[in-house]
C-alpha cells in the first residue's frame, strides 16, 4: 500500500507539467494582427477559426474601454462577423504591460477582413468607463494602447489547467505523507 502512495508523485509531478504548458499557451496565444488605437481601421487576413479581439496596454494608466467600439467586417462580402463579449474577460499581465479579451469571433471562411474602431462600445464598457472616469480625471492617451486579434484559446481549458494544478500539488504532497501516516496507523 505504501509503494501505491509513492506513484502519486510521479503522476502529480505528470500532471503539473501538462497543466503549466496548458497555461503557458493560454497566455501566449498566436498574434495574427496588432493595431495602434489612434489608426480608425486595419485589415488583415484571418484563416478559418476561432479568434480574440485584445486590448493591450501599459499598466496603471486609464484604459479606452467605452471609448471605442469595435467591428469587423468581411471584405469581399461586406458582412459583419458577429463580436461576442467575452464574459469573464481573461487578462495576461507582466510587469509593465497588460492585455484583456474584450470579445470572441469565429471566422467561418478564410479572407480578408477590416477591423475598425467604429466609437460605439457596448453598454458594459461604457459602465466601467463612467466608473474609472469617476476615479481617474486624466484624459485617455491613445498610443499607450493597441488593438489585436490573437488565436482563441477555450477559457474552460484554462481552467482545467488551473485545477490540474491544485490536483497535482495535493497528489505530490499525498504522495509523500500518505506512507508515514499509514506507517504511523500501523498499515
Amino acid at each position: 500500500m505504501r509503494n501505491l502512495c509513492f506513484l502519486l508523485i510521479p503522476m502529480g509531478i505528470a500532471l503539473l507539467i501538462f497543466s503549466i504548458r496548458n497555461i503557458i499557451r493560454f497566455a501566449k496565444a498566436e498574434l495574427f494582427f496588432e493595431m495602434p488605437c489612434l489608426e480608425e481601421e486595419g485589415r488583415v487576413h484571418l484563416p478559418q477559426g476561432k479568434y480574440g479581439i485584445w486590448l493591450s496596454g501599459k499598466k496603471f494608466t486609464k484604459s479606452p474601454l467605452g471609448k471605442i467600439g469595435f467591428q469587423l467586417v468581411e471584405e469581399e462580402t461586406g458582412q459583419s462577423v458577429n463580436l461576442f463579449p467575452s464574459l469573464m474577460r481573461p487578462t495576461v499581465s507582466s510587469f509593465k504591460m497588460a492585455r484583456m479579451e474584450l470579445y470572441s469571433f469565429q471566422v467561418e471562411e478564410e479572407g480578408n477582413y477590416t477591423l475598425s474602431l467604429d466609437g460605439e462600445s457596448s453598454v458594459r464598457d461604457r459602465l466601467e468607463a463612467s466608473i474609472e472616469n469617476l476615479l481617474f480625471k486624466q484624459p485617455v492617451d491613445l498610443s499607450n494602447f493597441t488593438v489585436q486579434i490573437r488565436k482563441g484559446n477555450s477559457i474552460a481549458m484554462f481552467f482545467l489547467a488551473i485545477l490540474g494544478i491544485n490536483l497535482a500539488a495535493w497528489m505530490i504532497l499525498g504522495g509523500i505523507m500518505l506512507p508515514f501516516l499509514l506507517a504511523e496507523a500501523g498499515y
